[in-house]
């Protein structure tokens, strides 16, 4: 995911002028481990997990397709984080991402 990091006082209207992006990458999956996710925190990177909204299409199944057992195994991970990290961790969306991102830039 690409977000595109503008001054929060360049109007909406405006032709946007270019600025620095932002790009995140899927970095968790569903055959990635809980020690992965504890890295990748524990580095102070943001944790971006992979799912597919339906698990078979096309002839194709796909690993991290979002059925009940890659939702039971993402909770489990979730729970974990949690108790090891408490409060400490930002649970957030994209959207609230590019906010700050935006903040920053201004």
């Amino acid at each position: 995911m690409w977000i595109r990091c503008a001054s929060n006082d360049e109007p909406a209207s405006r032709t946007p002028t270019p600025r620095g992006l932002a790009h995140f990458t899927t970095n968790f999956q569903a055959t990635s481990t809980i020690e992965r996710a504890r890295a990748i925190i524990e580095n102070g990177g943001l944790l971006s997990i992979k799912a597919h909204i339906f698990k078979t299409g096309g002839g194709i199944t796909m690993l991290d397709g979002l059925d009940a057992a890659y939702c039971d195994y993402l909770g489990r991970i979730w729970g974990e984080l949690d108790r090891r990290y408490g409060d400490t961790l930002w649970w957030t969306s994209l959207a609230e991402v590019a906010d700050r991102c935006r903040a920053t830039q201004s």
